[in-house]
């Protein structure tokens, strides 16, 4: 009978006041401005693992039905996330519908990207390995249902950003 805790794991957390994960796997101002331009974008071959942009609000939300549910939460570890995740692929297309223009797509192997392209692991890592929370536990335990599609937190990312000046 002591005090019980409850963690929240989240992914990739973007929507309204925090820079969203680009299309090299970092959150960088001038790569959001090149996807802004239309300039290309290059990905490891096939351009399939998962990415999984979580609003921010979502995030709260996981932490807030913990709170309410706090008996069935007790002593859980929950993924926060969006109820599906994109192709890397259509995480990009996704940015070129957002900013109503066309962002080419320039595949590589997997072996080019880490080396060459983004041998950053914590980048490159968004788009060499699947990024997607399984949040059933969070729905069943203590029902939690995400508010934003990974398309909606995106363009919310986006949205602020262009509100804040921050990709001119």
């Amino acid at each position: 009978d002591g005090i019980s805790f409850s963690a929240v794991m989240p992914p990739n957390i973007c929507g309204p006041g925090k820079i969203p994960l680009e299309g090299m796997g970092g959150r960088s101002i001038e790569v959001h401005r090149a996807h802004r331009r239309g300039e290309e974008v290059v990905l490891p071959f096939p351009g399939t693992n998962l990415v999984g942009p979580c609003d921010a609000d979502d995030v709260a939300r996981v932490f807030f039905c913990a709170l309410k549910n706090s008996a069935a939460a007790a002593g859980e570890i929950f993924n926060a996330g969006s109820a599906y995740a994109l192709t890397a692929e259509k995480f990009i297309s996704t940015y070129a519908d957002i900013h109503n223009t066309r962002i080419p797509v320039r595949y590589v192997s997997c072996e080019e990207y880490v080396k060459d392209i983004s041998p950053n692991l914590g980048a490159n890592y968004h788009f060499t390995e699947h990024m997607c929370p399984d949040i059933r536990k969070a729905r069943q335990k203590i029902g939690y249902n995400p508010l934003y599609t990974p398309e909606q937190a995106m363009e919310r990312a986006v949205r602020w950003m262009l509100d804040q000046g921050l990709l001119k």
